[in-house]
């Protein structure tokens, strides 16, 4: 096995370990620090890696997140109109 063909497995597992923290990123999760956690310590446990993905993937987070975002453009708008 040449040193190029090593460089790629390697590249192909380390993004497959850290795909939960990938999803999170891309998807914004909240959580994401503890995403990465959680991932980074226990994802070479199967236990730890479902974990993960089951967190980065939860509807529950981006709805908080939405629901966060839309309070802060209230607040916005209401400060441009009171000017």
């Amino acid at each position: 096995m040449s040193m190029g063909e090593l460089l790629v497995i390697v590249g192909l597992v380390a993004v497959v370990y850290f795909l939960p923290s990938l999803i999170a990123l891309g998807r914004r999760n909240p959580d994401i620090n503890s995403v990465f956690l959680i991932n980074l310590w226990l994802g070479w446990t199967v236990i730890g890696w479902i974990t993960a993905i089951g967190w980065a993937l939860d509807r529950r987070s981006q709805a908080v997140s939405c629901v966060a975002r839309r309070g802060a453009l209230r607040i916005a708008i209401g400060r441009l109109l009171s000017l």
